[in-house]
């Protein structure tokens, strides 16, 4: 999270938060290649921040055999997002060859470069998000914790 942080920032220094009429070529492209190569970190934030969820969870929940198919569930869920967040940024850098492809647009009018299309991104996104709508809710009715504190938090 805190690389992510610096690439934004550093990305803010490169006139990379200002409407691209004002920027000149040079600066679209600098500020382009910045952020395409920030979205690892914050791909991989937001699997982070799942595997930490999933590790509080276990934690509250203990170790008991009668959650055995809970924790299985919370570790396949943790292993599985931060796969997809790997594979996402796989797919973000293999889309163009070259690489450079995605933030230098010259190279893709000269013919010099080939890409996917976009719908090929899109889709596993649109993928990986619905994953997240087919888990079962949390095990909240499990925890140890008095009926007024489970449904205010």
């Amino acid at each position: 999270m805190i690389i992510t942080t610096i690439f934004w920032t550093v990305l803010g220094a490169k006139s990379g938060c200002r409407h691209l009429f004002y920027l000149t070529p040079q600066q679209a492209m600098t500020a382009s290649r910045i952020n395409w190569i920030a979205q690892p970190t914050a791909i991989m934030s937001i699997g982070f921040g799942k595997v930490s969820v999933a590790i509080l969870i276990l934690r509250i929940m203990g170790k008991s055999s009668k959650s055995l198919w809970r924790m299985t569930f919370l570790y396949v869920a943790a292993i599985g997002s931060v796969l997809f967040c790997a594979l996402a940024i796989i797919l973000t850098f293999a889309q163009c060859k070259p690489v450079q492809a995605l933030w230098d647009p010259t190279l893709l009018e000269t013919g010099k470069a080939k890409c996917w299309k976009p719908s090929t991104q899109t889709d596993f996104s649109l993928f990986v998000g619905s994953k997240r709508l087919s888990a079962p809710p949390p095990p909240y009715f499990k925890l140890a914790t008095n009926r007024l504190i489970r449904y205010t938090s």
